[in-house]
């Protein structure tokens, strides 16, 4: 044990030593030298070939203390090592109780490298598991209020580094599975939420909800959203392409006539910010069903708009391809 701790070794013995030891770990004396090779001092090559190692190889009795040996590792100073680390985290996270946070941390320290990508997948895989809903809703918050904060704007080497994080995270929260979004959807409405007060937000916040939304009740949620982009014009086209996205994405959770009373209800609004949406809506459900009478009767409303950007995005709808 202390020929091995004192490097007295070379290295590629220390790595088979270390190896061979996941045999041993009823041994306390196992556990010093793995322990030595996962501080931030040892060599990448050591700190690396613990990381090979996943949770199926050891019994279960050991998950726990090795999958914190792996937690250690996250914090080496060798770029690469520390990627691996994170990426092999994803795995052992369930072993790991501070997996999310540590995570998390490592996403919102924008000196932590390139290693943030792999922490962040590692984050995204944890929360899917249903253990990281409160750690990522403050990542988000974090991301979010640093973004408009003092950092490099528009910079040689870096611009708004937390707003270009942000996005990442939403990006793989909103493509995890229907299903798995179904079962989440709290998590993925308190992610929502942390972006409320940030209005430069509002296009993540919206893709959020759309997530973690029921699609067969939508009417609600797109009256909700209908009065949030009132008075952001601009930001209405955003929240209809999003809105298309999320009925396209997950086809398989609604049915034409489970939207039917959303679109009838924001035609009849008559705003701009409402019909648009109800465009989004036509375009998804509309071809799917058909092309029933009813949604044909929508889409002529939409293009008789007074608004002529409504009518417009109506009149890029064709029911029948011109042969």
């Amino acid at each position: 044990v202390t020929g091995v701790q004192t490097c007295a070794l070379p290295i590629y013995v220390r790595i088979a030593i270390g190896r061979s030891l996941r045999l041993f770990l009823d041994d306390p004396r196992a556990w010093t030298i793995l322990t030595a090779q996962a501080n931030a001092s040892a060599s990448p090559d050591e700190a690396r070939a613990l990381v090979d190692t996943l949770p199926g190889h050891l019994a279960e009795r050991h998950r726990r203390p090795f999958g914190q040996l792996i937690a250690d590792v996250t914090a080496h100073p060798d770029p690469l090592t520390k990627m691996l680390a994170f990426s092999a985290l994803a795995a052992w996270s369930p072993w790991v109780a501070n997996a999310a946070d540590l995570t998390a941390s490592s996403i919102e320290d924008l000196a932590s490298g390139p290693s943030w990508q792999p922490a962040l997948r590692t984050l995204t895989h944890i929360f899917a598991d249903g253990n990281a809903g409160d750690a990522t809703a403050q990542l988000i918050s974090a991301l979010a209020t640093a973004s408009g904060s003092q950092e490099t704007d528009a910079g040689e080497q870096r611009d708004r580094p937390s707003r270009q994080r942000l996005a990442a995270l939403v990006d793989h929260l909103t493509s995890l599975d229907a299903g798995r979004r179904g079962l989440l959807s709290d998590d993925l409405a308190a992610c929502a939420a942390a972006l409320t007060a940030v209005p430069t937000a509002l296009h993540w916040e919206i893709a959020l909800l759309l997530s973690a939304a029921d699609l067969t009740r939508l009417a609600d949620l797109i009256r909700q959203l209908a009065g949030r982009l009132a008075s952001r014009p601009m930001a209405v086209t955003a929240a209809a392409t999003a809105l298309a996205t999320a009925l396209q994405r997950d086809r398989s959770r609604w049915r034409p006539e489970d939207l039917s009373a959303a679109a009838s209800s924001l035609i009849a609004e008559t705003s701009p910010a409402s019909q648009l949406l109800a465009v989004a809506i036509i375009s998804a459900a509309g071809p799917r069903s058909g092309w029933s009478p009813d949604w044909r009767d929508r889409l002529r409303v939409i293009r008789q708009s007074a608004d002529p950007d409504v009518a417009t995005a109506g009149l890029t709808i064709v029911t029948a391809s011109e042969s």
